[in-house]
């Protein structure tokens, strides 16, 4: 892990460890945070956080019982890039659903129109002490078992053999490898001709995601429909290189069915605008979507869903982790790892969610 990269406070968190002295870890209720390590254990299993949501876990802990201020939050996580309030709100959720916080279980508090708070009550435990309770904990993940001893390799070190070389030895070398660079060559010349030097090797391609628009409109919900959008605009900012989505607050106002996609897209000065029509009948959610040329209006790509739509909220995930990979196919882009975004029961919690995506206002 570069350092370079690494936010001022968390390089603070490190230097202890750094300077030959014991760590600091955190501890809440099951949970323990090793902030050098980059890792969160619930009762000693590993919790995976992305790199964001874990800075994020750190920034607030490191502060428990006070108010973090939402600027503060994203000047000092998002330091390197620009980003919006749903960037900060997505990841508050994130760590939600990874403490599995519910109304017994608060850890975040949400400070209207200010900040958050971290609530739990924080242990701090020295590398040493840590160390301990790991030995402790009967079911400790095989990822740290099941590795090699260096102890036992440093007690009997291996004879020194010197390596043989000749005439024969350096001609086997120097033949690999002109034969993997011709093969590389071949291979990028390849590409050229063929015209695949687009998406990933390509220029820089951008595309709007419209709010999905429903066939019958009498009983619309437009905070499905954006709802929808959101999860596919989540599903594509996963780092594909060269691909530059346009962000939700962007086109949360292009909700009305009547307006032309290829215009939103020129508004928007993208390459692509993707626009989908759908119908929930019989429990079934049964649509299409269309990725539109923006320079000549023409299809460059189509295709069809039929999931399971007795839940809205996991419907919209599951269409998005249809469409977005063969989106990304169609634009000659590498597949990026899904997100995961419904894994709470709480309706109440997404009836905020879902007042907040037609509102913009977080309660």
């Amino acid at each position: 892990m570069s350092l370079k990269k690494t936010p001022d406070f968390l390089q603070n968190l490190l230097g202890t460890e750094m300077n030959g002295t014991p760590r600091q870890l955190y501890c809440f209720k099951s949970f323990r945070l090793d902030v050098a390590e980059r890792q969160m254990f619930n009762n000693g299993t590993p919790v995976p956080l992305t790199p964001k949501a874990f800075d994020l876990l750190a920034y607030l802990v490191e502060r428990s019982g006070h108010l973090v201020e939402k600027e503060e939050l994203m000047q000092t996580i998002w330091a390197d890039s620009f980003v919006e309030d749903a960037n900060l709100t997505r990841a508050i959720h994130t760590l939600r659903r990874a403490l599995g916080e519910d109304n017994e279980h608060k850890y975040i508090e949400t400070v209207a129109k200010k900040g958050y708070r971290f609530v739990a009550e924080v242990n701090r435990e020295d590398g040493e002490g840590v160390s301990m309770l790991s030995r402790d904990i009967d079911h400790e993940p095989a990822i740290f078992t099941d590795l090699p001893s260096i102890e036992s390799d440093a007690a009997e070190p291996h004879a020194y053999a010197p390596p043989v070389r000749g005439a024969f030895s350096n001609r086997v070398i120097f033949l690999g490898l002109a034969v993997l660079i011709a093969s590389a060559l071949l291979a990028f010349l390849a590409l050229k001709w063929n015209g695949q030097a687009t998406g990933e090797s390509g220029p820089a391609v951008s595309i709007v995601i419209l709010p999905f628009r429903p066939i019958d409109t009498a009983s619309r919900d437009e905070a499905y429909d954006l709802f929808f959008a959101d999860s596919l605009i989540t599903q594509l900012s996963q780092g594909a290189r060269n691909l530059q989505v346009r962000s939700f607050s962007a086109v949360r106002g292009y909700t009305d069915v009547k307006q032309d996609a290829v215009n939103i897209g020129k508004e928007q000065k993208a390459n692509y605008v993707v626009e989908s029509s759908y119908v929930v009948a019989d429990g079934r959610l049964r649509g299409t979507w269309k990725l539109l040329n923006v320079a000549d209006g023409s299809v460059a790509a189509t295709s069809s869903y039929d999931l399971d739509g007795s839940n809205r909220y996991s419907a919209a995930e599951n269409v998005s982790l249809k469409i977005a990979p063969e989106l990304l196919s169609k634009l000659k882009f590498a597949p990026v790892k899904p997100v995961l975004n419904r894994s709470t029961n709480n309706d109440e919690a997404w009836e905020h969610y879902r007042y907040g995506m037609k509102t913009g206002v977080c309660s």
